[in-house]
């Protein structure tokens, strides 16, 4: 990359840089107090389009802002230092193009904007107020005509002051050594200090905030110099005191305007994450627009807003025109039952292909869940209910094992932990519940009522039915992800260690020798591989991410779950049974992917997806008969086909162009050992595409719940928070299903 950052400037142009005359017109400044803090990182992904070497910028200052000061984060202390980077041309400079903009003071031109200033103001908010309010700033003009004595104006930029006039004797300022020149003195109480934060070691640096007003109290002249003097004067819109006093309409129009252009620009991808956004029930029309109704997407998080029951209904409508949607997130909002017995009017008549539903802390009691068991009755998809944390009582629990017992055989995995009301009463319906089902695999009830009689009861259970014994996990081998570049298997193997003697760790690497940010760890014993993912699944790491921890599952495992899924329920409905293909190659057609599939049957008919004559790189195949779907999915998942390894799902909507999660296949690595990789090019887990509308800089453990455990292992064990982020590993379905 071509960098012209100038590391040792010779001329600190910042401090002398004037965007244009002063302005008697206030500033435009809107409501920040509902605009979310995010990363730097994602604060000025909408900048690119003005400055295309900002993530290049932002790269450099992450690597020397490494230990900030005054408390800040290096995120907030970042965002005070990108402003400081000199740059050259200059017009290139970070500070001269941000100004510029908020020198126009037009709202719609500083849109991309406002999540940088939210950043940057909210930094600066937090370094202590000066005690000295004497600042001093040189532009090398002549400036008489603009700035004559009693004239009042308003400032929009930032401006680059010095503390101390003697800095301006410095070499790197030269304003002595200039002709024309103007020197402004000026009295402000919106100043803070940055020398600790500025990309230079600059001993008096202080930043003015914009949309301040000023009267020239002052104006000297001798020679070539003019001397300007400016008193601050109160104006109550000012970018500090807005943050509490501009109304919430106006703010709300704002992120509603955001959003749109934000979502409008990832319309491809197919897994949307818009947790900790404060979305309350006026966002739900836009989300379900633009996210279901208009974009296909198969995965929405809706976690930890403030959504009620009425924004549920509304994602509820929204879902009777939408069949790609598999994985919907609502934990953490408010619900209650009012919104799931809408919820569950609509998948009880089967309108979508729901795979995962999560409701974990949405305040639902048994009323709800009775509504949810009656849904259980009817719904034919639905493989993953989390209802953890909620009001639910032992009769609530019964509604959900009666239905369970005899008339539900798709629902795989069921969380109710943390439900304080449920008892030991529950216990004998739920061994009743054990003893039948044929389906359930993972059922989470610690951090309950039960009493160590009740658990002993459970445990016994769990240990003399061998049906239960069949389905209980029963594995060495772990699939960890979501860890950084710095991770390697020494470091890995260190965290693994402790939970019992590891045969192999392998983390997975590019081209380049880099992490891919996830590998396998297999343990001796199958009881060590499910203590460390018990404990390690959210565990947080000093960069602050968080592992998924989760069971390496063979490929004939996926497959075979997958199959029965689809067979016993979806494709009873039709004879002909067709396969999504995804990642093909841009030169393969319908009339080479009739011939590469050929071979496994009678191929009905083929379908590429395009935009306009361009391949998306996904189609579908339609055979005769499932058993020729059966054996070209089998043999043809992760094949290498010309480029690159096509991924093969079953389908039950040829003629729906819908966005699908591709199901890529698991690396052959052995269960007992893992070996360095052939020399073969292999599949890989491939991660959809993931729009993350920037979130909240909320404290890690927080806003997230306890780590649940296997009902089958219940001695008393200490919880810890965690919120692993969604899986591309397959458990019970085609889906990406992951506690989180």
């Amino acid at each position: 990359m071509d960098l012209k950052l100038i590391c040792q400037p010779k001329f600190h142009f910042r401090f002398f840089n004037f965007s244009g005359e002063p302005k008697a017109i206030a500033p435009s400044i809107h409501d920040y107090e509902h605009i979310p803090i995010v990363t730097l990182e994602e604060a000025v992904e909408p900048l690119v389009i003005f400055i295309p070497q900002i993530q290049d910028m932002v790269k450099l200052v992450k690597e020397k802002c490494q230990q900030p000061k005054d408390n800040l984060s290096i995120d907030e202390s970042g965002s005070i230092m990108l402003y400081t980077m000199e740059w050259l041309p200059k017009e290139d400079a970070f500070h001269y193009i941000f100004n510029r903009k908020l020198h126009l003071n037009d709202p719609n031109e500083l849109i991309p904007w406002y999540f940088y200033l939210k950043l940057i103001s909210t930094s600066l908010s937090k370094l202590p107020k000066l005690s000295r309010r004497i600042f001093y700033r040189g532009i090398n003009l002549d400036l008489k005509n603009e700035y004559f004595l009693n004239r009042k104006l308003f400032w929009y930029e930032f401006l680059s002051c010095l503390s101390s006039i003697n800095a301006f004797d410095k070499k790197e300022f030269g304003f002595v050594h200039t002709d024309i020149r103007t020197l402004f003195i000026i009295h402000s109480n919106h100043a803070k200090n940055i020398s600790q934060h500025s990309f230079y070691k600059i001993e008096h640096e202080i930043l003015l905030l914009p949309g301040q007003r000023f009267q020239i109290v002052s104006y000297k002249s001798r020679d070539e110099l003019h001397v300007i003097t400016l008193k601050e004067i109160s104006y109550p819109d000012s970018i500090e005191t807005s943050l509490s006093t501009v109304t919430r309409n106006e703010n709300l129009k704002l992120f509603n305007l955001l959003f749109r252009k934000r979502i409008k620009y990832y319309e491809n991808y197919c897994e949307i994450n818009l947790r900790n956004q404060k979305l309350t029930d006026t966002h739900m029309n836009i989300i379900t627009e633009q996210a279901i109704k208009n974009k296909k997407c198969i995965w929405l998080s809706l976690q930890n807003n403030q959504i009620t029951s009425q924004g549920l209904c509304i994602v509820a409508d929204s879902l009777k025109e939408n069949d790609s949607l598999e994985s919907l997130y609502l934990s953490q909002n408010f619900v209650t039952n009012v919104g799931v017995k809408y919820l569950t009017e609509i998948l009880s008549n089967n309108y979508s292909n729901l795979t995962l539903l999560c409701l974990d802390h949405n305040g639902i009691k048994d009323e709800g869940v009775h509504y949810l068991a009656d849904m259980l009755k009817e719904n034919q998809t639905l493989t993953d209910l989390w209802l953890s944390y909620n009001d639910i009582s032992d009769y609530g629990v019964q509604s959900l094992a009666n239905v369970l017992r005899s008339d539900n055989e798709t629902l795989m995995q069921l969380y109710l932990n943390g439900n304080k009301l449920i008892s030991d009463y529950s216990s004998n319906f739920l061994v009743s519940m054990f003893e039948s089902n044929r389906t359930l695999n993972t059922f989470w009830l610690q951090d309950c009522c039960l009493s160590q009689e009740g658990k002993i009861k459970m445990s016994s259970y769990s240990y003399d039915n061998s049906a239960m014994d069949q389905r209980r996990s029963n594995f060495t081998n772990l699939y960890v992800k979501n860890f950084g570049k710095d991770m390697n298997e020494t470091k890995l193997c260190h965290l693994f260690g402790t939970y019992g003697t590891i045969t192999s760790c392998k983390i997975q690497t590019d081209n380049n020798g880099q992490s891919k940010g996830f590998g396998f760890v297999n343990f001796e014993r199958s009881e060590m591989a499910q203590h460390a993912m018990m404990n390690l699944n959210g565990y947080v790491l000093h960069d602050g991410k968080q592992l998924y921890v989760g069971r390496f599952q063979k490929k004939s495992e996926r497959q075979n779950e997958l199959l029965r899924i689809r067979e016993e329920n979806q494709h009873k409905q039709s004879n002909n049974l067709s396969l999504f293909v995804s990642n093909l190659d841009p030169l393969i057609d319908e009339q080479l992917l009739e011939v590469i599939f050929t071979k496994f049957g009678r191929v009905t008919k083929t379908h590429i997806l395009r935009n306009g004559n361009q391949s998306k790189g996904v189609g579908f195949v339609c055979f005769n008969t499932i058993e020729e779907a059966t054996k070209a999915l089998n043999e043809m998942n992760g094949k290498w086909i010309l480029s690159k390894p096509i991924y093969v799902k079953l389908s039950t909507n040829m003629n729906s162009e819908q966005s699908i999660t591709p199901s890529p296949p698991t690396p052959s690595i052995s269960s007992a050992t893992i070996t360095s990789p052939p020399t073969i090019r292999m599949p890989y887990f491939n991660t959809p595409m993931m729009f993350y509308l920037p979130t909240l800089m909320a404290p890690t453990q927080s806003n997230n719940y306890p780590l649940s455990i296997d009902p089958l292992n219940l001695q008393t064990q200490s919880t810890k928070e965690y919120s692993p982020p969604p899986s591309s590993m397959l458990t019970s379905s085609s889906t990406t299903n992951t506690k989180q």
